[in-house]
C-alpha cells in the first residue's frame, strides 16, 4: 500500500513538473536562444492583437488582415527599448549593433554563405591522411570568409558613421 501511494505522489510531481515545463513557468532554454523567445512573444502579441481587431478577412477598421499585420510591424518598429534598439534589432536610424542596415547585414550573411560554399574543396587533398587535409582546410576557409566578413562589416560601418 506504501508503494502505491509512492508512485502515486511521485506521478503527480512528474506530471506538474512537466506541465509547467509545457506553460513556459519554468523555461529551460539558454540564455542565447532568448531571441527565438522575443520573437515567439512578439508573433503571439500579434496574433491577439488581430484577434481583437478582425474578424475573418475584415477588420473593425475596414482594414485586411494583411494590412493590419504590416500596422502592427509598422508600430513596434518604433518602439525603443532603453538600449536605444527596436524589437528587430535597428536602432532610430536604421542600423543594427554592428552598425549596418538591414540588407547590409543580408549583403553580409550571403557573400558569407556564398565564400564558405565555393571555398571548401576537399578534393584538392592529396595527403594520406585525407580527412586532416579536409579538416585543415575548412578551417583556413573559416577563417578566409569570416576574415572577409570584418572587413565588409567595417566597410560598412565606415559608411554608416562618417
Amino acid at each position: 500500500m506504501k508503494s502505491v501511494i509512492i508512485i502515486a505522489i511521485t506521478m503527480i510531481v512528474i506530471i506538474g513538473i512537466f506541465g509547467l515545463l509545457a506553460t513556459e513557468i519554468i523555461d529551460l532554454r539558454p540564455i542565447d536562444s532568448k531571441s527565438v523567445r522575443v520573437y515567439e512573444d512578439l508573433k503571439q502579441r500579434q496574433n491577439e492583437w488581430i484577434a481583437e481587431n478582425c474578424l475573418n478577412e475584415s477588420c473593425n477598421d475596414g482594414k485586411t488582415i494583411s494590412e493590419k499585420i504590416n500596422e502592427f510591424i509598422e508600430i513596434n518598429k518604433n518602439y525603443f527599448d532603453s538600449n536605444g534598439y527596436n524589437m528587430y534589432g535597428f536602432d532610430k536610424n536604421g542600423l543594427d549593433k554592428h552598425g549596418r542596415t538591414e540588407s547590409q547585414g543580408t549583403k553580409i550573411s550571403d557573400a558569407y554563405n556564398r565564400c564558405i560554399s565555393s571555398t571548401i574543396m576537399p578534393e584538392k587533398c592529396e595527403s594520406e591522411d585525407g580527412q586532416f587535409c579536409v579538416k585543415n582546410n575548412e578551417s583556413r576557409v573559416y577563417e578566409h570568409c569570416n576574415q572577409q566578413s570584418r572587413l565588409m562589416n567595417e566597410q560598412f560601418r565606415q559608411e554608416n558613421n562618417p
